[in-house]
């Protein structure tokens, strides 16, 4: 440990018990702004997780400089290794403001065209069906187009009401 330690300015022991040590307990929370600055300027900073069964012995707990808890249930405080490890990583990753960009999807807006052909596309069919009968169909297409403008839609929602207004069609005609 001494060894892993030696380039770091900052080592953080992680424990759920209480010890006898005069550092301060901090929570994940609490410490991972200063790890993240330290880090910033360049500097070498240690997470140290004990192993599953006995955790970090007073020796290694003494080898840092930071003392980190998991705030927890105190009738139970501990939590294995492994959960452990992802809450403090979920902490510095939800402190480092990286935006979540990759998962959302890719924004395709339909033009007005496109939304345009698919109103018309609409229109037929409701002819074919005869849902005109009784409404005025000029003022509810309008509705419709002006529906989907300020809807948000999508090429794959275009798309998507097209291959369903085909499939219709076709089995009206069967």
């Amino acid at each position: 440990l001494d060894e892993a330690l030696a380039d770091t300015t900052i080592s953080c022991a992680l424990t759920s018990r209480r010890r006898e040590i005069t550092a301060p307990l901090q929570t994940p929370r609490q410490l991972v702004p200063e790890l993240l600055q330290a880090a910033a300027n360049g500097e070498q900073v240690a997470l140290v997780f004990g192993n599953e069964t006995f955790g970090l012995s007073i020796e290694e707990v003494q080898a840092c400089n930071r003392l980190m808890t998991i705030n927890g249930n105190p009738d139970y405080f501990s939590l294995n290794l492994a959960q452990a490890v992802q809450v403090v990583c979920y902490e510095i990753f939800s402190q480092t403001d990286v935006p979540m960009t990759h998962l959302q999807q890719e924004d395709h807006a339909a033009t007005h065209e496109q939304i345009k052909g698919m109103v018309s596309h609409m229109e037929s069919l409701m002819h074919d069906v005869d849902f005109f009968k009784r409404r005025n169909s000029e003022r509810l297409m309008r509705r419709m187009q002006s529906l989907f403008g300020r809807a948000n839609t999508q090429t794959e929602d275009i798309d998507i009401l097209r291959g369903f207004f085909n499939t219709l069609k076709q089995r009206l005609k069967d």
